[in-house]
């Protein structure tokens, strides 16, 4: 009999032993073995965290800023880059800041592209992609969404210090050597055509005032594709030329250079082939290179 409860006393203390054992098991490490120290915490551990910076996103991810001008409509909307980010000084568009690819097709020699280090390029979102994509990253970019060549004057858009001034005030602050202007979409809707005209001349005369010397080039309105130039009540590729021989007629009245560069991406039929942008107005990459390498052919 006293033998029997020691029997059943050890058998008892032995299952307390394991039960013991497995406990501390399952609280020393095993569940935990997914945040190891020094090791990244778990998509799970991730889920429930935030950002302290009220300028990112949950998962880290700069949020977007607000377009001032997102209101206007543009041909350009599709724009990439923020406006805002445009300062009032001379300096090289930084390679990451513009999207600079890696591609080695994408990134021509230091020594063919120094001709654009003293260079400004003025114009809307289609400037603002040429800056993303061309490859060009030495240059210095006042691209904007929506602008029109009234707002080159009236618009507070360049940052300089810590607010903001108009295109032409940063014009008169600094001198380049270059200056590069598509202007010209977002005026295609204007009843009188010869205000865009007189507000253009204006801006040439700002130019030699600040710098005599200046090459200055007036860039012709890219076309659009024929579905777009068929649907759009305004885009229209006959507008389109209509306002391509008002700004040649321009460059040649003020003796400076007109740079046909739609003739770098137009099909033979004179209009953006559908390959070359998705909404039949914004080029991608590859015909932003096409453009680059016009520019380049053409100094």
């Amino acid at each position: 009999m006293i033998k029997g409860k020691r029997a059943a006393l050890a058998a008892l203390l032995a299952v307390s032993l394991m039960t013991g054992a497995l406990l501390t098991g399952c609280g020393g490490g095993s569940i935990q073995a997914s945040s190891t120290a020094g090791g990244p915490p778990s998509d799970q551990e991730n889920a429930g965290q935030q950002s302290d910076d009220p300028g990112r996103d949950p998962a880290g991810a700069a949020a977007p800023k607000t377009d001032e001008n997102a209101d206007q409509t543009d041909r350009s909307d599709a724009g990439g880059s923020d406006a805002a980010e445009r300062t009032d000084g001379a300096p090289k568009a930084p390679g990451a800041d513009a999207g600079g690819t890696e591609d080695a097709q994408s990134q021509k020699s230091s020594a063919e592209d120094s001709y654009f280090d003293d260079a400004l390029f003025i114009g809307d979102s289609l400037t603002e992609g040429f800056q993303l994509h061309g490859g060009i990253t030495n240059a210095t970019y006042y691209g904007f969404k929506n602008l029109n060549v009234k707002e080159v004057f009236s618009k507070p858009l360049v940052r300089s210090g810590g607010g903001k001034i108009t295109i032409a005030d940063a014009i008169r602050k600094n001198s380049f050597g270059k200056y590069y202007i598509m202007l010209g979409a977002n005026e295609l809707g204007w009843v009188y055509p010869e205000v865009f005209t007189e507000k253009y001349g204006e801006l040439i005369d700002l130019i030699r005032q600040v710098n005599p010397e200046a090459k200055i080039y007036l860039q012709s309105v890219l076309p659009v594709s024929e579905e777009t130039s068929r649907t759009s009540k305004i885009y229209s590729n006959d507008r389109i030329d209509y306002y391509d021989e008002l700004i040649s007629a321009l460059a040649a009245e003020k003796g400076v250079t007109y740079l046909n560069v739609r003739e770098a991406v137009e099909n033979e039929n004179g209009v953006l082939p559908d390959e070359a942008a998705t909404d039949g107005v914004h080029l991608n990459r590859d015909y932003c290179l096409k453009w680059a390498d016009y520019l380049r052919q053409n100094q």
